[in-house]
């Protein structure tokens, strides 16, 4: 990080216009906060940069704004699950959320599920999750139902209904306000234009983006919250490498094993499998030909797998891609070390 704000190519790239960052968790294998301080890296270096959060799923930046992440004070889904293996929270709705594929950190979900705790998934097939629920909703997928949708611009545009919905399957508002009235309260939604309604009354960042203004809005409109704080470098470092061990990297590819690519016959075989890669002048060291078999061995487990030669990687790192077919690498790292290390060896 420090080489690239102080590299004169890079600096006379960004003097040529506006910045923009686009931050995302690259690493799945490493605490999110070292992301977050990279950040603020560069907006100590450009100030006027726009940050653009590269989320997994579409319409993440809109379910933020209206409210559904952590407040001050509140628990993420890692501190969620502890909770639940400790007995602390006896009830998990999952909206959506597949914890069994895609939380990195196998271990800290098989202790939450295994402990009693009740589980209600609301989602649109029957995800590895889902299947070990005690109760599933099925929800309507893209496509069968109307709403809008948040970019990581924060523009809001709408979504029409394109097919019928398969069998009892119904929009997730539609399921959120039947759980509520069993509940006791009623939200007093009747329609997809309520909910858009209730949004822009209650919302500062969405007043005024109506059902009628988005209609007459080709574009969309954007939604941009006031700043609700300042963000301050963690103080986290990751630890120096060991020069025995290789450091960890995860990250995703276009096609996994999530439910939804497996779901369509047409992309469910384009998962590449389970694999590892290494700089090719730390391949030769292990003595292991492109293609051999090598053992990571990581503080939580170990597995065999296929090694492929990887110049672009610096030396003493190993990455692998996550949820593919073949074992999942969310047994090998955990979601509270700020990095994950890992010895490889010949088989």
């Amino acid at each position: 990080m420090r080489q690239a704000l102080t590299d004169p190519e890079i600096a006379a790239q960004i003097g040529r216009g506006n910045v923009v960052v686009v931050a995302g968790k690259a690493n799945l294998a490493a605490l999110g906060t070292l992301q977050t301080d990279a950040v603020l890296k560069v907006l100590e270096a450009w100030p006027g940069a726009k940050v653009l959060p590269a989320y997994r799923r579409g319409n993440v930046v809109g379910a933020i704004q209206v409210g559904m992440s952590p407040g001050p004070g509140g628990n993420s889904t890692a501190k969620i699950l502890a909770d639940a293996a400790a007995g602390t929270v006896k009830c998990l709705v999952l909206v959506g959320v597949d914890l069994v594929s895609d939380f990195p950190d196998a271990q800290t979900v098989e202790s939450a599920l295994s402990s009693g705790v009740s589980v209600i998934a609301v989602d649109t097939f029957l995800s590895p999750t889902a299947q070990r629920a005690h109760v599933v909703l099925a929800a309507a997928a893209a496509g069968e139902k109307s709403g809008t949708v948040t970019n990581i611009e924060g523009r809001v545009q709408t979504v029409a209904q394109k097919i019928n919905v398969a069998g009892t399957s119904r929009p997730d508002w539609m399921i959120a306000t039947e759980l509520a009235s069993r509940l006791g309260t009623d939200l007093g939604f009747t329609s997809v234009d309520s909910v858009t309604e209730a949004i822009a009354a209650s919302v500062p960042a969405y007043a005024g983006i109506t059902p009628a203004a988005l209609r007459d809005a080709r574009d969309g409109l954007l939604a941009v919250p006031a700043p609700t704080g300042t963000l301050q470098q963690s103080g986290q470092q990751a630890p120096p490498a060991s020069g025995y061990d290789y450091r960890v990297l995860v990250s995703r590819e276009l096609y996994d094993l999530g439910v939804n690519n497996q779901m369509s016959p047409s992309l469910a075989g384009l998962a590449r499998g389970m694999r590892i890669h290494m700089n090719p002048v730390d391949l030769e060291r292990v003595g292991v030909p492109a293609g051999g078999s090598v053992r990571i061995t990581t503080e939580r487990g170990s597995r065999v797998l296929t090694v492929h030669p990887d110049s672009g990687l610096a030396r003493w790192t190993v990455w692998m891609p996550f949820n593919q077919p073949g074992g999942g690498v969310n047994d090998l790292i955990s979601a509270s070390g700020i990095v994950a290390d890992a010895r490889i060896e010949t088989v």
